[in-house]
């Protein structure tokens, strides 16, 4: 290339007029004239560089005292800068550090992990769980389910997908969604009070889940450290079992108590269509003959099996019903513990010892035996035991979806029953101790007014006797075991 002041043309220069490379025996590049170069990038560690400036746009201001770790992060429009507390070191990972003040938190305002999941309304404020069905509802102690094992989220607003949930961080709680009396370091608990925390923990119903810590309180609102525990207490033997009662009883629940049953309860011979009677003073006896009149003898032994009532009808090859007048709600689970004898597996006849639950229409103050739905727990058939669902409408029989038949193999596996009806239909289970079967759904055409239990027996010799433990109710559209 000539030394001269020279226009260059090879493809990679043009310009004109003081062009000089290795200028005063330097290495550097140098333009002269006002004439500027115009390339897309220039090669080289770029320390002989000055007066550059951004094109296409504003230059970027580096400020602060970055050090090696520091994350970068945008402090204005133009500017960014390091930050001493976002770090991440590749051997260590991620370090963030945060010094919260109360004050710097508008009430619902939120730091930390949000995700915008599910459906349902959501409260801003409030705690919600996530249910099966993909909805956030709000929390509340008195159910396990609703609070004991659960996905946990403070909603940020009405919707937790276009606001979201805050699974876990810090939020400041308005004084209006606490219980209790908060104090820095205190645990909070989930409130028996829908959605509400609550300082102090819950000693009675279904669950205590500890959901974080209060780190600041000014007038009432409390700044916490949201971090709910993965593990829950359950409250009465909730959890624990499915047979202890309830620390707030249905006004419709029987717990069988009593050394005498309710006068609530009446008792029907359904195959005739006739009223039946109660036989409490013959005793129950567990290998003798039984096989005359519609008398159905109970007993509610206190000293030989407490909390149980035993019922033995007679073995006529007729359904029996013990029933009571209830009126059904939009949304009730009716579940009942109940225990059944059996013959060996050689020597089942069909229907005899057959127990389960009955909802029937009202005919004149009796059970309407022409419009019914059965649940039988353990209808014997030849050589199996299953349970099974019946519906009579009209005076049709129809049975109700399938079966199971593992009863007789597993030997009195199963010994719950439960009806649940949730708006028009009506779900059928029956369990165990640890596990339930879910039978079918149906809907009927009659309006149920009655409900209770249902029993046959048909061998004389011995005539079997089978027992109720309780009959519980609980008015929701979810299932909660």
């Amino acid at each position: 290339m000539s030394r001269y002041n020279k226009d260059i043309y090879e493809g990679q220069l043009h310009g004109k007029a003081n062009i000089k490379v290795g200028v005063s025996g330097s290495s550097g590049f140098e333009t002269g004239g006002g004439n500027a170069i115009s390339a897309s990038y220039l090669f080289g560690d770029g320390s002989g560089l000055s007066g550059i400036s951004a094109g296409g746009g504003s230059a970027i201001n580096v400020s602060g005292t970055p050090a090696d770790n520091q994350i970068t992060v945008w402090t204005a429009s133009d500017t960014v800068e390091g930050t001493t507390n976002l770090t991440f070191d590749t051997t260590k990972g991620l370090n963030v550090v945060t010094t919260p003040a109360i004050g710097n938190f508008s009430d619902g305002d939120v730091t930390g992990e949000v995700i915008k999941f599910g459906s349902g309304t959501t409260t801003a404020g409030q705690i919600h769980f996530l249910w099966t069905d993909s909805n956030w509802y709000r929390t509340d102690s008195d159910n396990p389910l609703w609070s004991g094992t659960p996905l946990l989220g403070v909603a940020l607003g009405t919707s937790p997908t276009t606001h979201g949930m805050l699974i876990r961080g810090l939020v400041r709680v308005d004084t209006g969604n606490v219980e209790g009396s908060p104090a820095i370091g205190k645990p909070v608990y989930v409130s028996e009070v829908n959605g509400k925390f609550d300082f102090t923990e819950p000693s009675a119903g279904g669950a205590s889940r500890a959901v974080g810590h209060c780190l600041a309180n000014s007038s009432g609102d409390v700044l916490i450290m949201f971090d709910p525990s993965r593990d829950f207490k359950p409250l009465d033997g909730t959890r624990s079992n499915l047979w202890y009662p309830p620390s707030v009883s249905h006004a419709d629940d029987d717990e069988f108590d009593s050394n005498s049953l309710s006068s609530d309860w009446g008792a029907y011979n359904q195959d005739d269509d006739t009223g039946g009677t109660f036989d409490t003073s013959t005793a129950i006896d567990f290998y003798g003959t039984f096989n005359s009149g519609d008398a159905i003898r109970v007993s509610a032994d206190s000293t030989y099996k407490p909390s149980w009532l035993r019922v033995q009808v007679p073995a006529r090859s007729k359904y029996y019903l013990i029933t009571k007048d209830y009126t059904f709600p939009t949304n009730i689970l009716i579940w009942a513990r109940l225990n059944f004898a059996q013959e060996d597996q050689s020597n089942v006849t069909n229907n005899d010892g057959t127990i389960g639950l009955a909802i029937t229409a009202n005919s004149s103050g009796n059970p309407d035996v022409s419009n019914l739905l059965e649940l039988y727990m353990n209808e014997p058939d030849t050589d199996s035991i299953k349970a099974v669902v019946w519906r009579r409408e009209g005076g049709s029989w129809a049975q109700v979806g399938g079966f199971t038949d593992t009863v007789a193999s597993e030997g009195q596996a199963l010994e719950y029953a439960a009806i649940h009806k949730v708006g028009s239909n009506y779900h059928l289970w029956v369990g165990t101790e640890s596990n339930w079967i879910y039978l079918q759904s149906t809907t009927l055409s009659f309006t149920p007014a009655k409900i209770g239990f249902v029993f046959q027996n048909v061998n004389v010799a011995p005539t079997l006797v089978s027992s109720i433990d309780f009959i519980r109710f609980i008015e929701t559209d979810k299932w909660p075991f």
